[in-house]
């Protein structure tokens, strides 16, 4: 079978696989559609967020330090404790 490849949202999507996928679809109950919509969703939100690595590497070495160990002293003191009182 000779595969077809589709651009969709500037991706490709091969015919056969979104051809599957809906197909099993189509077997599944509504409320277990919602959910490869949402699992689909969120994979494209994950995919989307942030920002490559190889963009970042130009910003290495600019923080200093004192201001690295100050950040890191931060972090430790007000992010590593539980209030167990908060709920």
């Amino acid at each position: 079978m000779t595969e077809r490849l589709i651009i969709w949202n500037g991706y490709n999507m091969r015919s056969d696989l979104k051809k599957q996928i809906i197909e099993d679809l189509e077997h599944l109950p509504l409320d277990m559609q919602k959910k490869v919509s949402d699992f689909a969703h969120a994979l494209v939100l994950a995919r989307e967020k942030g920002t490559p690595g190889n963009e970042l590497v130009r910003f290495s070495g600019t923080i200093g330090r004192v201001d690295s160990r100050k950040m890191r002293e931060a972090v430790s003191n007000e992010c590593e404790r539980i209030d167990r009182n908060e709920w």
